[in-house]
Formats: C-alpha cells, sequence, structure tokens
C-alpha cells in the first residue's frame, strides 16, 4: 500500500462513514418527542434509550398510589402512575416523580427528594425494549389501567439471545438483595435469579442488563469495571431455555403494599427448579418436570432469561430478610481459554520455509478464591514455542535474550514465558476496597493509547499486534477505593519499577537499522532501584456531573515510556558500526483528566490528556558523520503534553437492513504527544490516527473487523482487514492480514516507526478454545 492508496483507503473509510450516518439521518424518522435530559412527563413507546425515574412508592391497591400522586400534587411535584404486571398477573401501581435521560439526573432529584421529604426513594431504570413492547402504561389522572402484553403477544419483540453482567453470587438470598439494593442507590437495575445447580444447591445470582449484543455487555462490562472496580462476568441467555423453567420472585415475605415494588412469591427450590426475580419485563415458563438445567450456574452459554429490576426493600424487609444470613462462603472460580497463534510472513524475498515466523501456544487462566469480600484473584498467561515438534519452530521469534525473573514475576525464557499481570488479595467493605499485588489499571476512556494510564507499561515486543489484554504489563502496587453516591476515589502506591517489555534482537520484530547506514543493538531493559525517590504514587476521582463522566488524575514516579537513549558506538565484526540504544528511565510528575459523553444516542465521545512540568527527551544532533556525534546524546527536562480523543459510533444498521442482527461501530482516534522545547527528538509513539470498523452476522457467529492505523507526521500506515468465526461451543477462528507501509524520510529521524516493519507484512490465524 503506497501513499497513494492509504490516501485513497482512508478517503473510502471516511466517505463510507459519511454516507452511512446521511442515510440513517434521512430514512429513520426522528422522534420528536425525544427526551432531552430534562425530567419529562410521559413515554414514548419509541424512545431509543434508557430513560431513568424516581420511584416514590409502589402499591397493588390503585386507591393507595392514587392518594399519594395527589398528595404530591399538592406538594408541587408532578407524578406519575404505572401499571406493571408481574409474572402471575398482579398489578403493581408504581408512582414516579420524574423521567431523566442520565442516571446521574435521577440520582440528583432523587437526592432532592429526600432531603425535602425525609423519605426513601428509589432511581429505577426503564428499558427501552420494555418502552417498544408496550409493557408500562400511564395510569396518572383519570386514566384506567391498561393491562401489559402477555409473554406469548410480546414473544416477537424478545431478542434471540441476550447478554448479562453476572455481579455476585450467593447461596443466601439475602445476601443477594443486600447487593442489589445497594447496586439500586448507585442507579443500577439489577435483577435476582434463583438457580439450582447439579449438585441441587440454590444461588441466589445478581445480574445487570439484558444486552442484545456481546459487544454492547462488554462495553458495559468495562464501565462496571471502572466505575466499581469489580469484574464481572457476561452471561449469554437463551430464550428457548425459558422453555425448561420456571422464572419467580426472591421472597415470599414482602407486604402487599411497600415503599419499592417487588415481585411474587418465589417457590421453594426442591419443587420450583430455577426461579428468577423479575420486575418490568415478566417472562413466565413451565417447568421441565420440575428439574433444572443441571447448567444453568455451570455454563455461561446456557442460563435463562428475564428481564427488569430486582426490587429494593424497605427497612423492615431488608432487617427481616438479613437476619437469616449464612456466614461468607468460601468459593473457587475459574475461566479462561487455550490458542494457538500463526504468523507467517509475506515477503516475496524470502524462501517459503521461511516464512513461518510464528507458532505459539498460549493458555490464559483467570482464577478466583475467597468470599464476595476477601478473596485471591489472579490472571496468569502461559505461552510456550513447542519447538519439540520441530526445531525450526520459533526461530524468528523468542520471549527474551536472558531466562530470568522479573519484577512483576514474569518468569521467560528463549521458548516461554509465565506472566501473572493480575495477581492480587482483595479486601471490600461497604463503600472501601483494598488490593494488594499485581493490578492492572483501568484509568483514561481512550480505545488504543491512553494519555492517563501512568502505572502500566506496555508490552511491544510485537509492535501493535499484542492481544487487547496482553498490550498492558501489571505491576506489583497497592490500591484503594472509596464510593460514594456522588463519587468514586482511588489511590494507587506502586513500590517497585516495573519497565517496558521492548523490542528483542534477532527477531521477526527487531529493529536493526536506523537506515542502510546504520545498524542499531538495543540494550537491556533495566527498572530504576527500589527506592523511595523511585515510588510511584497516584490518584483518581471520578463523577458523574450532568451525564457526563470526568475524571480527575494525578501521578509521580517512573515515567511509563522510556527515553529510547544513543548511548555509544559498537564494533561488530564484518559489519559497519553499529549503535547502541539504551532504554533510561526517569521520575517525573503528571496530572491528567478525561472525559466521557453519549451524543445522540449512538455516540460515545472521548477525550484524555495529561500534562508533565519534566517529562525527559534527548537532544538532535547532526548524524551525518560519526566523528561529529556527542555519545552519550544529551538528556534534557521539557513541558510535555499528550492527549487522545475519539468517538464510538454504534450505526443501527439494522434500520437500514431488516435483517442485520449484529452490532456495527465505528471507532476513531487521534493520539498525540509532544515537548515543548523543540530541540528534542519527537516522543517514541505520536500522531497516531487510529479507524476501526467491526460487525458481527449470522446470530453473532461470523465477526468482521478491519483496521486502520496511521502516523500522521511521516507518513505510516497499517492496513489490517480481520474476520472471525464463533463454532457456539467454545471454539472461535481468525484469520487475519496486516500490511504495513510507510515512506522513506529525509534523514533517519524523519522515518515514521512503521518504516521499520516495513517488510512485516503477515498473516495471522488463531484457533481458540474457551472454557
Amino acid at each position: 500500500m503506497n501513499g497513494h492508496h492509504r490516501d485513497l483507503f482512508l478517503a473510502v473509510l471516511l466517505t463510507s462513514f459519511l454516507l452511512i450516518n446521511s442515510a440513517l439521518i434521512l430514512l429513520v424518522p426522528l422522534d420528536g418527542n425525544a427526551a432531552t435530559g430534562n425530567s419529562s412527563s410521559s413515554l414514548s413507546p419509541d424512545i431509543p434509550h434508557t430513560v431513568y425515574g424516581v420511584q416514590v412508592v409502589a402499591s397493588l391497591r390503585e386507591e393507595g398510589a392514587r392518594r399519594m400522586a395527589e398528595e404530591l400534587r399538592k406538594k408541587g411535584y408532578s407524578p406519575e402512575i404505572y401499571s406493571i404486571e408481574d409474572n402471575v398477573g398482579r398489578v403493581w401501581n408504581v408512582v414516579l416523580i420524574g423521567l431523566y435521560d442520565r442516571v446521574s439526573e435521577a440520582r440528583h432529584g432523587a437526592e432532592l427528594y429526600r432531603e425535602k421529604e425525609k423519605a426513601s426513594t428509589i432511581v429505577k431504570a426503564f428499558d427501552p425494549l420494555l418502552l417498544k413492547s408496550q409493557r408500562i402504561k400511564i395510569l396518572s389522572g383519570e386514566v384506567d389501567a391498561v393491562k401489559p402484553m402477555s409473554l406469548k403477544q410480546s414473544a416477537s419483540l424478545t431478542a434471540e439471545r441476550a447478554y448479562y453482567l453476572q455481579v455476585a453470587a450467593f447461596v443466601n438470598e439475602g445476601s443477594a438483595l443486600n447487593i442489589a439494593r445497594k447496586l439500586e442507590r448507585k442507579g443500577y437495575s439489577p435483577n435476582i435469579y434463583s438457580l439450582v445447580d447439579s449438585k441441587n444447591q440454590t444461588w441466589f445470582v445478581v445480574l445487570i442488563g439484558a444486552y442484545e449484543t456481546i459487544s454492547k455487555a462488554e462495553n458495559e462490562a468495562n464501565n462496571y469495571r471502572k466505575e466499581e472496580g469489580e469484574n464481572p462476568l457476561i452471561k449469554s441467555f437463551d430464550p428457548e431455555v425459558l422453555k425448561r423453567q420456571r422464572i419467580g420472585t426472591p421472597s415470599e415475605d414482602i407486604a402487599a403494599e411497600t415503599t419499592a415494588f417487588m415481585g411474587d412469591n418465589t417457590p421453594e427450590p426442591k419443587d420450583a427448579g430455577v426461579v428468577a426475580a423479575v420486575s418490568e419485563d415478566i417472562i413466565e415458563a413451565p417447568v421441565d418436570g420440575g428439574v433444572a438445567d443441571e447448567n444453568a450456574v455451570e455454563k455461561d452459554e446456557e442460563e435463562i432469561i428475564g428481564d427488569g429490576d430486582d426490587e429494593a426493600l424497605d427497612d423492615e424487609d431488608e432487617e427481616e430478610l438479613g437476619s437469616d444470613d449464612e456466614e461468607a462462603k468460601v468459593e473457587l472460580s475459574y475461566s479462561g481459554f487455550i490458542e494457538l497463534e500463526n504468523y507467517f510472513s509475506t515477503d516475496s524475498n524470502q524462501d517459503f520455509g521461511d516464512a513461518n515466523k510464528k507458532n505459539e501456544i498460549r493458555n490464559r487462566l483467570e482464577v478466583k478464591y475467597g468470599t464476595d469480600e476477601t478473596y485471591l484473584f489472579t490472571v496468569s498467561d502461559i505461552y510456550f514455542i513447542p519447538a519439540f515438534i520441530d526445531d525450526d519452530l520459533g526461530k524468528d521469534y523468542y520471549y527474551s535474550q536472558d531466562s530470568g525473573v522479573s519484577r512483576n514475576l514474569r518468569i521467560s525464557t528463549n521458548k516461554s514465558e509465565l506472566r501473572f499481570d493480575e495477581l492480587y488479595i482483595n479486601y471490600s467493605k461497604g463503600n472501601f476496597r483494598l488490593r494488594a499485588g499485581n493490578q492492572i489499571y483501568g484509568w483514561g476512556t481512550a480505545d488504543a493509547f491512553n494519555a492517563t494510564s501512568y502505572f502500566n507499561p506496555y508490552d511491544i515486543r510485537e509492535l501493535i499486534f499484542k492481544d487487547d489484554d496482553e498490550w498492558k504489563v501489571g505491576v506489583p502496587s497497592v490500591s484503594s477505593m472509596i464510593f460514594t453516591e456522588r463519587f468514586t476515589l482511588e489511590m494507587v502506591f506502586v513500590p517497585v519499577h516495573v519497565p517496558m517489555n521492548a523490542f528483542t534482537e534477532d527477531t521477526f520484530w527487531s529493529i536493526d537499522y536506523l537506515d542502510e547506514s546504520y545498524p542499531v543493538i538495543f540494550g537491556t531493559t533495566h527498572g530504576l532501584d527500589v527506592k523511595g525517590k523511585n515510588y510511584g504514587f497516584g490518584g483518581r476521582l471520578s463523577a458523574s456531573i450532568k451525564g457526563v463522566d470526568v475524571s480527575l488524575s494525578g501521578y509521580h514516579g517512573p515515567d511509563r515510556e522510556p527515553v529510547f537513549l544513543p548511548t555509544r558506538t559498537v564494533l561488530i565484526p564484518n559489519e559497519p558500526i553499529a549503535l547502541l540504544i539504551e532504554p533510561r528511565y526517569y521520575v517525573i510528575s503528571m496530572a491528567g483528566f478525561d472525559v466521557t459523553t453519549i451524543f445522540m444516542d449512538d455516540f460515545v465521545v472521548q477525550l484524555e490528556a495529561a500534562y508533565s512540568p519534566n517529562k525527559r527527551g534527548f537532544v538532535k544532533q547532526d548524524l551525518t558523520d560519526y566523528q561529529d556525534i556527542e555519545f552519550p546524546f544529551e538528556v534534557k527536562e521539557s513541558h510535555y503534553i499528550s492527549y487522545a480523543v475519539g468517538f464510538n459510533y454504534f450505526i443501527p444498521l439494522n434500520k437500514l437492513i431488516e435483517d442485520h442482527e449484529g452490532e456495527s461501530v465505528f471507532t476513531f482516534e487521534w493520539f498525540q504527544s509532544k515537548y515543548f522545547e523543540s530541540e528534542l527528538y519527537p516522543p517514541f509513539i505520536t500522531d497516531i490516527m487510529t479507524c476501526r470498523y467491526e460487525d458481527s452476522y449470522y446470530d453473532s457467529r461470523v465477526k468482521f473487523k478491519v483496521t486502520g492505523i496511521f502516523e500522521m507526521e511521516n507518513g505510516g500506515t497499517i492496513f489490517w482487514p480481520e474476520v472471525g468465526y464463533d463454532f457456539q461451543n467454545g471454539f472461535t477462528a481468525y484469520l487475519s492480514y496486516a500490511n504495513i507501509e510507510a515512506d522513506k524520510g529525509s534523514s533517519w529521524e524523519d522515518n515514521s516507526l512503521f518504516y521499520y516493519f516495513r517488510d512485516n507484512d503477515i498473516v495471522i490465524w488463531r484457533l481458540r478454545y474457551e472454557y
């Protein structure tokens, strides 16, 4: 792909994006009644987003709800009554005093009501699927109740497959209810499902959802992880399983009239099989022989599906259920995958037998052992080259020049490696969380390059071709997090510096020449000494302000990125004089912020930036003649800024293509880093524009992704399409091709980073089995 083709590809990509967006604007009617963020007095069945209501009371008797609504009107509120039918036909009359686009606005409205009236409220989320199926009817004023649609009537509106986030599982119902109540106070919409496993053990599982596609669930899981500091599991639910399950409610002892809407009685597990707590989307199915699906808890792929919120209890109900709480149960859970990955070079100047550049077997294992509050969590990756099959395997790829153990317990040899990027002890109590061990911090909002991710260095041994879960390196650290209704504060302390995993010599991905005249050798990477002056520490304060997620952060400690400093020349027999480049690390201070907001429902806009007053770089020299070069190059402090701005556009192709079931996402990101001092060489990574389009087809079996990465300053390009197929039995196969192009600059300092890999076009195929 030459410069002309690169520009043509970018033009076609952007033109396609504009055409699709224009078609959607012209063909899809706009809802003139869509909410704009202010409190709304009514709901339209076609609202395309989740809305949040402030619930004051719910009653089985319409008269009680109307009396409460009348009292609220006299006080100046604008209450509305909604009729919701549960799974046994009971109609609950729910009183709301406002609907909002943003959960933060709903929380603010609920807080104002609590402060003024000295009464409790609940923030509830209303799913747009429920609005479309008209399962919620307005009863305000003198309008009679309209019975919601039955399951049979709404079956055609139910997605064939849905995905949920599992945030907790207990053997005690009261514990699940307590967790659900805490989540509701934060604006989430948890559901509680009572599941019986193959050993006849009843589990009360807390879920958040549902999501039509797994990509949406993954996005929400990332948001949940950033906000709460916990890793939810993504569960897949098949509606067909409903035919073999019974769905009920979690408790029999709820009064007929409470301050929170509740469902019906929970049958005993022994004769009910599997039950679930639901409210807004009530689904009921008969028991198949009165026995639960044996794999309901043990498998992610076969579970029941239900919608709506689990309901919070008032203080009396919580005390009644909480009195039966048992001691926390120690549990062991694990998941992972085994993967075979192969790289084949397409360089025409090599023999076919030399094209195989990488044959790697990887096993990733995630283990959690302990209780919900205190547990050991570890994510380990084992890599090895199966050289025992053929000695030529891996001759162009190895993990480390020398065998050894790194400071974060990474154990490396030439042909194998063991990594523990996450290995920590977790302790949680109420609104406080403490962790100690190897951790990866999800600071920042950018999809590719995070300016405010200060702690975790990159692994660039394969340039950018590491998987997303391998891109960052875990660091030994202690972190604490405090949660409040208004903000989240995280503090991190890193006593041991862990350096970047930089290029390895004599491999397919090593840089051998700056240009045809200057061979280079990269020195060994060493971390800074374990001393007080080299400790790293930082903090991040996050909040939601009028629907915009905002974080402020600060850091002082070793720089995540080294200065690749030319230090001296090296004499190599029968070779030109080589240049030794050594990674050098320095202690810096940084401050930054990140912002995320949703625009026009389909755009997620992201911005993050960081500033340093004392970032290091090395001063430029004239390299036309070795005799004029002074070694080592001079290192100088400079003011420095880096930022990333971009968006994710969730393209509603299902409105253009009726049978399209997948999720189409276009991602754009611009990243730049810059020294204020012009005499310094530019940062190692800067002026990068990333474009990506993702889609899936045939019930998410076929996955397609195309990525374009453009180094704008010096003209480098990576064009990287990939197609995958999910066999729906744990196996997934991927095939991709990466074309790397870059123009030669007037001198080596004007060369793009991609220029040094211009002959590394590769075909990648992977086979993964998840367990």
